[in-house]
């Protein structure tokens, strides 16, 4: 399934607070730098597949840092949550 870029979402300042918990829940060893280590065991929680979770990756690591900053982890959010509102619409238009 092909994931569409989306730009950071205009109400970000509204939740910033809670992107900001959710990074830092993930980011298991605070060194503020959501790893692949990280994304594995945090997006397991999106039951996506293993291609789509490389593809929100390779989408929000675009300078191949092997890393994600906050805002690349926004990003990275915002990707996953723009998957599961296409499928929940497809499954709801059926």
């Amino acid at each position: 399934m092909e994931i569409i870029t989306v730009p950071i979402d205009p109400c970000f300042k509204e939740h910033q607070t809670v992107y900001q918990e959710w990074f830092n829940y993930a980011d298991s060893d605070g060194d503020d730098r959501f790893t692949v280590n990280d994304a594995t065991k945090f997006f397991a929680f999106s039951n996506l597949s293993r291609e789509d979770l490389k593809q929100v990756w390779a989408i929000s690591d675009s300078k191949r840092q092997g890393y994600l900053g906050f805002n690349e982890f926004v990003i990275a959010m915002q990707e996953v949550l723009t998957h599961h509102n296409q499928v929940s619409g497809f499954l709801q238009s059926q």
